[in-house]
């Protein structure tokens, strides 16, 4: 933190008064990888300040309009649905993020709280991936004796399932999908740290700090190997080309393009010689794992079959839905294999709230992203004009770079749930809301008037 403290010092000083609502998240960012209990009421309780101070900005935004509508159709129809209690019971998944979502942009509308978050965020994850190396090396199992209640560890020597690391989340693609937003916050903080080395000299506490960074990266990449996660191991993949695309570093996009293609070549190839010297080269459980042969897997539990179940259900109730949480039931009822989920986002939401609360949901999501990225190629090719001649920019580099960060994070959280749906996990589900957010206060920023701006937002 006093790396953090140090690169932006230069930068503008309102930002640096910080108050409670904005401590009170910092700190919860900070925990709630390890205590959701802790880190959960921390953020409720900036959450419920910030909606008592900024009550009719929030309510004047039109975003949190639709959002609105969302929430009311999201509890008619579990009002309708095949099992009204399971789909109350799923409303506890969305509504209490809506309302964080509402406040939250309120809070972190400047670079300057975004890049701390970012710090915060990548801190937090630190601890989770040396818990989940000792459980993978060092035989670490088992909760943390008298703190039962604070930490709730379900933590499992070896991961769960076994052989694949898991830490201190309930299963391993949770860990992946999670780690898919410290990721892209470390190197955006590396990134960020070497620009400022670079332009204002390398001092002994820099480059430790840059090399604890790099450590930290590298813990969670390897982190991310060992959940055989093959989501995981893709978000990974897109985080590092994504940036290297961004940084114009064309030897690590050609580095990695030939990686990838010697791994599908392994795991996918027709028999070939080519094929068998390239399963020499890549480990088994990486080629072994991309094609189901190292875990294999039943008809009932084929992503494509969940799917086309899915569908089924959209096609029998398109406007209402079955009801949050009814798709287990009535998968279990069909296959006779219980199934938490249908592995996809869209086609849940759209089976179990029906299709308009999907066009909701997506509809807002993608509307957010799509002017996020806008007002970074704003960034990016005009930096030193003001957005519709109304938008203070202090730091291009730095900022346009924070901005990139946020995208990513949530571009992970996007990838991960068109194959999973790991938002049933509180702190993940929180952290795609807080990514989005980010992303939002930045947008509603550029929407103030100059002389707001210059008063500190």
């Amino acid at each position: 933190m006093l790396f953090l403290a140090s690169i932006s010092a230069h930068r503008s000083q309102n930002y640096d008064r910080s108050p409670s609502p904005w401590q009170g998240l910092q700190l919860g960012v900070l925990i709630l990888p390890l205590s959701l209990i802790i880190g959960g009421l921390l953020i409720i309780a900036a959450t419920v300040m910030t909606w008592k101070d900024h009550y009719a900005t929030i309510l004047r935004r039109p975003v949190n309009w639709v959002l609105a509508v969302l929430a009311i159709w999201l509890v008619i129809t579990s009002v309708v649905a095949h099992d009204r209690t399971d789909a109350l019971i799923g409303l506890a998944n969305f509504l209490p993020y809506f309302g964080v979502f509402a406040a939250l942009p309120e809070l972190i509308s400047n670079p300057v709280r975004l890049w701390r978050l970012a710090w915060l965020i990548v801190m937090g994850a630190i601890p989770v991936v040396i818990i989940g190396i000792g459980q993978m090396f060092w035989g670490w199992g088992g909760q943390v004796p008298l703190l039962t209640v604070i930490f709730p560890w379900p933590m499992a020597a070896g991961g769960v399932p076994l052989g694949r690391m898991s830490s201190v989340f309930d299963y391993t693609n949770v860990l992946a999908s999670y780690l898919g937003v410290p990721l892209p916050m470390a190197i955006g903080v590396w990134l960020d740290g070497y620009d400022h080395g670079q332009g204002n000299g390398w001092s002994k506490r820099r480059v430790i700090h840059l090399m604890g960074i790099g450590l930290a990266i590298a813990g969670m990449v390897v982190s991310m190997v060992l959940t055989h996660s093959r989501n995981g191991w893709a978000i990974a993949m897109v985080t590092i080309v994504t940036f290297a695309l961004y940084r114009g570093w064309h030897w690590l996009i050609a580095l990695s393009g030939a990686g990838i293609t010697i791994i599908l070549v392994a795991a996918f190839g027709p028999a070939s010689p080519l094929r068998e010297f390239f399963r020499t080269i890549v480990p088994a459980y990486v080629w072994a794992r991309l094609n189901d042969q190292l875990f294999p897997q039943s008809h009932d539990f084929l992503r494509t079959t969940q799917w086309q179940f899915a569908v089924h259900l959209t096609q029998q109730r398109p406007l209402t839905g079955w009801g949050l949480r009814n798709f287990t039931p009535l998968y279990e009822a069909h296959t006779h294999f219980w199934l938490g989920h249908p592995h996809n986002l869209l086609l849940m939401i759209s089976a179990e709230a029906g299709i308009p609360a999907a066009l909701l949901l997506f509809g807002l999501v993608g509307w957010i992203v799509a002017h996020g990225w806008h007002l970074f190629w704003k960034w990016v090719v005009s930096p030193s004009k003001h957005l519709n001649g109304s938008s203070v920019y202090f730091h291009p580099k730095s900022d346009g770079l924070i901005l990139f960060t946020y995208l990513i994070a949530f571009l992970n959280c996007g990838l991960f749930h068109t194959l999973d749906v790991p938002l049933f996990d509180a702190c993940v589900n929180f952290l795609g809301w807080l990514s989005l957010a980010g992303i939002l206060g930045l947008i509603n920023q550029q929407q103030l008037p100059k002389k707001s701006m210059e008063k500190g937002g």
